[in-house]
């Protein structure tokens, strides 16, 4: 995988939520609900009602700050926001809700921007290592990912 591939690196997590949408969307719509499980963010805070700061935190970069701005927010269904600049992105990520029977599937998606990012840095670097990289960044989102839609599984069905 390259760089250019932009569209295709992606990670994605789901879990099947015994709740329906309308008892989760307040959870994926509150941007302080993601840094309690996640291995990388560690807390947001709303600048305006569009966009937040969001505070991130990885052993080999330090820690740093992102605006993000809130690109896909409809209620008991999809949110979602655009990290950097909503038209050229450094990443998206966006929570799904799909009702099943007997609850909610829930998906959380985050995707590799055009915008330049950490791993466009790293991959200009050492050009030699782009799949490796790349890799392993996919693997930490993934890892990231699952840990929230699980936490938000766990917060969904306690609440019930």
């Amino acid at each position: 995988m390259k760089i250019t591939d932009v569209d295709l690196i992606t990670a994605r997590a789901e879990t099947f939520v015994n709740a329906t949408p309308e008892q989760i969307w307040p959870l994926i719509s509150d941007i302080s609900v993601p840094p309690r499980f996640s291995p990388e963010a560690v807390s947001t805070r709303w600048v305006d009602e569009k966009s937040f700061i969001g505070v991130n935190e990885h052993p080999k970069v330090g820690q740093w700050e992102t605006v993000c701005f809130v690109v896909i927010n409809e209620p008991d269904s999809r949110f979602g926001w655009a990290v950097m600049d909503p038209e050229n992105p450094t990443s998206t990520w966006t929570f799904e809700l799909e009702p099943v029977e007997g609850g909610t599937r829930l998906s959380q998606t985050a995707r590799l921007g055009t915008g330049k990012s950490i791993i466009h840095w790293n991959v200009e670097r050492m050009p030699d290592k782009e799949a490796r990289i790349i890799e392993r960044r996919l693997s930490e989102w993934q890892t990231g990912l699952q840990a929230c839609v699980d936490g938000i599984k766990e917060l969904a069905e306690q609440a019930r």
